[in-house]
């Protein structure tokens, strides 16, 4: 029994089916279907050795932000730190100085009312009668 006893010229043939597009503008049928693996491969295969490739833009950002965070971080501690530092000491003696002015003043004042109180009980009691 031979193959072309069995074949019924109206059934179509696997090429016949599924020809690409662009098959009939290429080489005839034997030449085409390693061609048509191929552009199966590329079609499949390529897009996924590019994403394979393709960098993770979520993964960057994050990079990217801790990066910038981190050298920020440093350079306020480099060069921001120190600025803060002095005009804070300025602030802070400036702020002791009033508070020991502030002090001072409150405590002449009471020194000054208790002396005043114990000279007036002393010479009160050194004019009383009983002496």
């Amino acid at each position: 029994m031979s193959k072309n006893a069995a074949f019924d010229a109206s059934i179509p043939v696997l090429t016949e089916v599924f020809q690409a597009p662009s098959v009939e503008e290429e080489a005839p049928v034997a030449a085409e279907t390693p061609r048509q693996g191929h552009d199966i491969a590329e079609a499949v295969v390529e897009p996924l050795i590019e994403n394979a490739r393709e960098p993770q833009w979520g993964d960057i950002e994050h990079r990217l932000s801790e990066r910038i965070r981190a050298q920020i971080h440093d350079n306020i501690d480099a060069e921001l730190m120190p600025r803060v530092r002095e005009r804070l000491e300025a602030a802070m003696q400036q702020a002791l100085a009033e508070i020991s002015d502030e002090i001072r003043g409150s405590l002449r004042h009471n020194v000054d009312e208790i002396v005043a109180q114990a000279v007036g009980e002393e010479l009160a009691r050194l004019q009383s009668p009983s002496n």
